[in-house]
């Protein structure tokens, strides 16, 4: 059971990374790899909100409203 609460723990740490390049791919007007990390990290915890939404400012921003 331990080795799934490592694994976990994993998860969550590559999803945190993700986050980050997502936030550089972003900053440096990659919106489409932004979203891909972003895609990526929701997919590992799709509990956190704050992901939702910077998708959601990546799509308006490649103008992909639906």
């Amino acid at each position: 059971m331990e080795q799934d609460n490592f694994s976990s723990f994993e998860d969550w740490s590559g999803a945190e990374e993700r986050i980050d390049r997502a936030h550089e791919h972003y900053d440096n007007g990659r919106m489409q790899e932004a979203l891909r990390e972003l895609q990526d990290a929701i997919e590992i915890n799709p509990a956190n909100g704050n992901w939702h939404f910077n998708k959601g400012l990546a799509l308006d921003t490649l103008g992909r409203y639906s």
